[in-house]
């Protein structure tokens, strides 16, 4: 087989897995035509033939794009439907777990209200009676969890008082087309920023939800069906104990990734932001749980 059927085919699996296990969260699966339905997605219906004609138009990065889009969605929409005026007794099995985490007085007929969020970021917000959760929810390996000017990241560094020096060689690194070869300024800037005054004003920067300027209350990793989560507090003194052993490719500190993203406007006009994002949020928690352990 060649490359590239390699990779048609994994493709192939991933679509029918997708439609397979979307299918079986919708309460309508055929149309009043007979077609397919595999996700309802603010109110529009999603077909298999929909689906597979656009995939079929498409090259295998423009798959990979779309397919995270669709499924964020779907996750939000499913989370929103799964919670909402829904009594506690009736949750799914890792729901009843994670509510009974946000809610410890919450009993068998209490009933819940989500909604879903698309402002900061906060993806839903659970309310039980007067109390109410921020959840950031999130899956892969690699999740982005902020993104910035770069200039404004960089003002807030000075607002910090991070010295000028510091903030040069993260110029130079965020610019580079080579920054495997600048190991010594990376770890320079990295032992600087994990110094716990900036670091602790660095992930309340990251952490804060832009739209509400408050932090998020927990960070959900997975679906409705299976899933793990962090108390953000938690999140953050996990980030302040984390070991940096200065062995990776992209500028870390801690474990927060930063890259660079351009985002061009016209030919000459162009944004340049900072994307950070947490590696293995999932060991993250597993180092959590482990901490938690009497």
């Amino acid at each position: 087989l060649t490359l590239e059927q390699l990779v048609i085919g994994g493709f192939v699996v991933i679509i029918i897995l997708l439609i397979v296990l979307i299918s079986v969260s919708v309460k309508n699966t055929k149309t009043k035509n007979g077609k397919d339905i595999v996700a309802k997605v603010n109110g529009k219906t999603i077909t298999a033939d929909d689906l597979y004609a656009k995939l079929k138009a498409q090259n295998g990065k423009d798959i990979t794009i779309n397919l995270n889009g669709i499924n964020s969605k779907i996750d939000y929409n499913f989370s929103t439907k799964t919670y909402n005026n829904q009594k506690y007794v009736d949750l799914l099995p890792n729901s009843k777990k994670f509510v009974k985490e946000l809610f410890p007085n919450i009993v068998e007929e209490d009933v819940i209200k989500c909604r879903y969020i698309n402002n900061g970021k906060v993806d839903i917000e659970i309310v039980f009676k007067n109390d109410k959760r921020r959840i950031m929810i999130k899956s892969g390996k690699n999740s982005v969890i902020h993104i910035e000017d770069f200039e404004s990241f960089c003002n807030f560094l000075r607002e910090i008082k991070v010295a000028n020096y510091i903030i040069n060689l993260i110029k130079k690194v965020h610019l580079s087309n080579d920054i495997d070869a600048l190991k010594a300024e990376k770890r320079v800037i990295s032992e600087y920023l994990e110094k716990p005054r900036f670091l602790n004003l660095f992930l309340k920067r990251i952490l804060c939800d832009d739209y509400y300027h408050k932090e998020i209350d927990y960070l959900y990793y997975g679906n409705v069906l299976s899933g793990k989560w962090i108390k953000v507090n938690d999140l953050k003194k996990t980030l302040l104990n984390y070991k940096n052993n200065h062995s990776h490719s992209a500028l870390r500190i801690a474990n927060i990734k930063m890259q660079r993203m351009i985002l061009a406007k016209n030919d000459s006009f162009f944004e340049d932001r900072c994307v950070f994002s947490i590696w293995n949020i999932l060991s993250c928690i597993k180092l959590n749980e482990k901490d938690n352990i009497t």
